[in-house]
């Protein structure tokens, strides 16, 4: 609101030094609100993937957790981070006969029902493979880690980042990531993220993923953990 950007615009003026997570964003305040780049630093984040406790609202995945190579979300669900093209990509992979499965992770994603974005709702519920299509809401580090694990792909379709932790996360742990190539994304992504602008994009490099080795996928996600 407008209150928000009169204080944010004077604290910036005040500032002696302003600390952005990356390149993009601090190339945006520049920007957007007149800074001096003299006084304007980069100090990116990090990821522990050490799991945290246990958190009681999470969800007790059970015997639900994924039967086939599946797809993965982990996120929220608003209209910035494209789910709706994951589905759309899945549709496509699925209709072409391969057997896998799309996982959607995160509050938003408690039932198909509940989705709070309606474009992603109903990408979710008008899918001819819903049954295939697996929700959870919270779910906890240890849970999370794992499906970012045993994940095929890790798929973030999304418009912005300050600096996109996901992609981060899941070099880290193992996974391969589809990722939009946008803002800060190449920064943390590097050569090691499989990038796109679309969902045909996203269906095509899962296609190669598919097809790939075991010897050449463990060659890729060792060189992005690196990386990471």
């Amino acid at each position: 609101n407008h209150r928000f950007m009169r204080v944010l615009r004077r604290s910036l003026k005040d500032a002696h030094v302003i600390l952005s997570v990356s390149e993009n964003t601090k190339k945006d305040i520049e920007k957007y609100f007149n800074v001096n780049p003299e006084k304007s630093k980069v100090a990116p984040l990090g990821v522990d993937v050490k799991p945290s406790k246990t958190n009681d609202t999470s969800v007790d995945t059970g015997s639900s957790l994924p039967t086939k190579p599946y797809l993965l979300f982990v996120g929220a669900g608003d209209a910035r981070r494209r789910v709706d093209d994951a589905v759309a990509a899945f549709n496509h992979l699925k209709a072409d006969g391969h057997d896998i499965q799309l996982v959607l992770v995160g509050e938003n994603f408690k039932t198909p029902e509940t989705i709070p974005n309606p474009q992603v709702r109903t990408a979710v519920l008008s899918s001819s493979y819903k049954n295939d299509i697996i929700t959870y809401g919270y779910v906890d580090d240890t849970t999370k880690q794992n499906l970012f694990t045993h994940a095929l792909v890790y798929v973030y379709p999304t418009k912005y980042e300050g600096f996109g932790i996901p992609v981060l996360e899941s070099m880290l742990l193992g996974c391969p990531i589809i990722v939009y190539k946008n803002s800060s994304i190449p920064e943390v992504g590097g050569e090691h993220a499989l990038y796109t602008q679309d969902w045909i994009g996203i269906k095509h490099h899962v296609e190669s993923l598919l097809a790939e080795s075991d010897a050449d996928r463990n060659k890729r996600v060792e060189a992005a953990r690196r990386h990471a």
